[in-house]
């Protein structure tokens, strides 16, 4: 649990940008770049997947198809300690209708 916690130390600035970033999309209602476009405030941001990507590398649990289960996020803490997961779950939670992959 300790490495957990100094890799996320590592990322703590990038993760709270993100979290403040989903909270206004979420509070406001703001659609993602691409379709009207609002300031960048994008729902698929890429630093979340590029440096949280890192968070899983080797993890005995996590597998890159099993990131879009529901129970494999929910059984790795829904996000709160994979900035990766908590990437997908927020695009999942979002988007809807569609498969993940056509987001």
């Amino acid at each position: 649990h300790g490495v957990i916690v100094s890799e996320l130390k590592k990322f703590s600035a990038c993760a709270a940008c993100a979290l403040k970033c989903r909270l206004l999309q979420r509070t406001y209602g703001l659609e993602p770049a691409g379709s009207h476009g609002v300031w960048s405030l994008d729902d698929y941001h890429f630093l979340p997947f590029l440096l949280g990507s890192s968070q899983l590398v080797g993890h005995p649990l996590c597998r890159p198809r099993g990131a879009l289960s529901s129970d494999t996020r929910e059984a790795l803490g829904g996000g709160a300690e994979y900035m990766y997961l908590g990437a997908i779950g927020f695009v999942c939670q979002v988007k809807t209708g569609a498969p993940f992959e056509e987001h």
